[in-house]
């Protein structure tokens, strides 16, 4: 019943699988992982940009010793690929999210400003007014003043699999 409802919402197979609990192996290691992130940057105090930064000197000092190793058995070196970014696909999607912040921010300041009463307590097609989300976000950053987003993030994280895996036996 649930995994129906959840592929109703277009949620990919994998996906719901994994949080249904479904793969075994594929949940446990995405709980895993959400758990070995949660050590890195919360319990040894790791930065997300050392992190980066390491990885991505680890990477090039495997590629440089392992194309040179190449050399020494008499076997063609790597063939690595060269990566370009098409100008076309990124200019076209800064101009969508310039348009959708710029009319972001258009709401917002006719809201904030007064002028619009109905927009203000306007309920959407999906049940959620801008009044329930303004006390949405309250109870969240009392929430968030508790812990850091980290922490929250795997809180969340876990119970979600709790609940997922709870509801469907």
């Amino acid at each position: 019943m649930m995994h129906a409802y959840v592929m109703k919402l277009g949620v990919y197979a994998i996906a719901a699988d994994t949080f249904l609990c479904r793969n075994k192996k594929i949940s446990a290691g995405v709980l895993g992982v959400a758990t070995v992130i949660w050590v890195l940057f919360e319990l040894l105090e790791y930065h997300l940009l050392t992190l980066v930064c390491h990885v991505l000197i680890f990477a090039l000092v495997i590629l440089f010793l392992w194309s040179n190793a190449y050399a020494f058995i008499n076997k063609s070196p790597l063939c690595i690929p060269e990566v370009h970014i098409p100008k076309n696909p990124v200019i076209e999607f800064a101009e969508a999210l310039r348009f959708e912040t710029n009319l972001a921010f258009t709401v917002f300041r006719d809201i904030a400003s007064g002028r619009d009463l109905k927009k203000f307590l306007y309920l959407y097609p999906n049940g959620i007014s801008i009044v329930q989300v303004i006390a949405g976000f309250w109870i969240l950053s009392i929430v968030g003043s508790w812990c850091n987003f980290a922490t929250l993030f795997y809180i969340g994280t876990g119970i979600a699999f709790k609940c997922f895996c709870f509801l469907n036996p």
